[in-house]
């Protein structure tokens, strides 16, 4: 068996980014309160996990865009209470130019092994930033 544990955490083979967990309460007037907290830097591995079409309709165009995340971070799908973490990635220039993913499928290996998260995040921008250089 190979271990690729490393691999996943050397600073060499991962991304960092920004996780923006959501708690949702209703008040006593029955409005949605979110409250937000802010995780960064957050590591792990980031491959995309869409073909990025372009979808041509009669008034737009944009490209879906999903991605995948290994991490060791816990992120949290759906839950009572939560609303699914969003992503922002990728952090080049600070940030100033990431694109923001939602998490909408999440499958939790933390009991297994070293203990990973594997998510698929779908962007929530209508257009999304085009790549920039490192």
């Amino acid at each position: 068996m190979i271990d690729i544990s490393t691999a996943l955490t050397s600073l060499m083979f991962v991304d960092v980014f920004q996780v923006t967990r959501r708690s949702e309460t209703v008040d006593e007037y029955g409005e949605s309160v979110v409250t937000t907290q802010v995780f960064f830097p957050v590591y792990g591995s980031v491959q995309a996990a869409s073909n990025n079409d372009l979808k041509r309709l009669p008034d737009e165009q944009h490209q879906g865009k999903n991605i995948s995340i290994v991490t060791k971070f816990p992120l949290q799908g759906v839950a009572p209470g939560m609303q699914p973490d969003l992503i922002q990635w990728p952090m080049n220039n600070g940030g100033a130019n990431a694109d923001n993913f939602v998490v909408a499928y999440l499958d939790d290996y933390s009991q297994f092994a070293a203990g990973f998260i594997q998510a698929i995040a779908h962007s929530i921008d209508m257009v999304d930033y085009t790549p920039t250089p490192n």
